[in-house]
């Protein structure tokens, strides 16, 4: 095998974006301790300070998580006091309407210093960090396009194409 047939670590797109993301994920975490949250939490957060009122399986969308995962981070924050669940008739809170309380809302004073914070630990100027966000949101449609495209057995299809 030459050096160029040679795989390593190093030149592995997912690898960086694994490490990278768990820098960021470790940054996060005390900042949002503080805050009372945990990081999906934030996540659920951001989409409903976004939106305001909506309902689960939007929010699960919006964050590419699955509705019952969405549905037992919304009503750990209606235990907190910071969303107001309108609970459907179906079992599965896919249907559930959310909103802010008013602690929810005075929440997202100290949610946007934690996003502060962590702008300005990544050392990169917001045009710079737009760019990347974006250039990553395309990465992410491109993969997720294809791999719907695929069909069938992912991992199957993915395998007669690198064979």
């Amino acid at each position: 095998m030459g050096q160029k047939d040679k795989i390593t670590l190093d030149d592995q797109l997912c690898f960086a974006l694994f490490t990278a993301t768990n820098a960021i994920a470790q940054s996060y975490k005390p900042q949002l301790e503080e805050i009372g949250l945990t990081y999906p939490e934030y996540l659920v957060m951001l989409v409903i300070w976004q939106e305001d009122e909506t309902s689960v399986s939007r929010i699960a969308s919006r964050l590419s998580l699955s509705e019952s995962t969405v549905a037992k981070l919304t009503r750990k924050l209606a235990a907190s006091d910071y969303l107001a669940l309108s609970q459907d008739s179906s079992t599965d809170g896919a249907n559930d309407r959310v909103s802010l309380t008013d602690d929810g809302r005075a929440l997202e004073i100290g949610a946007a210093r934690v996003w502060n914070n962590i702008v300005c630990q990544t050392q990169i100027g917001f045009e710079d960090l737009s760019r990347l966000r974006m250039e990553l949101m395309s990465l992410t449609q491109r993969m997720k396009r294809d791999l719907e495209d695929m069909g069938g057995n992912k991992i199957d299809n993915l395998l007669d194409l690198a064979g």
